[in-house]
């Protein structure tokens, strides 16, 4: 169990946790279809980033590529 940053969560719990979403690693091709999302995206984890702290930055990131996930799907839906 790694270290706790004031009473958060355990420094080794986040490279435990990491796994990747489906369809976020895809293949270049995919990756071009959704550069617009993942543009989107960024600049909305780096909006959500700047009013965070260390502690929270985690579920900040996961919820985001949550959200680039669910858009990646629609548009592959429409393909």
């Amino acid at each position: 169990m790694g270290v706790a940053l004031n009473g958060g969560i355990p420094t080794n719990d986040i490279s435990r946790s990491h796994k990747p979403l489906h369809g976020y690693y895809g293949s270049s091709a995919s990756l071009e279809k959704s550069s617009k999302v993942s543009l989107s995206a960024v600049a909305e984890l780096n909006r959500e980033l700047t009013s965070l702290n260390l502690l929270s930055m985690r579920s900040a990131v996961l919820n985001v590529l949550r959200k680039c996930e669910i858009l990646i799907d629609k548009r592959r839906e429409k393909l």
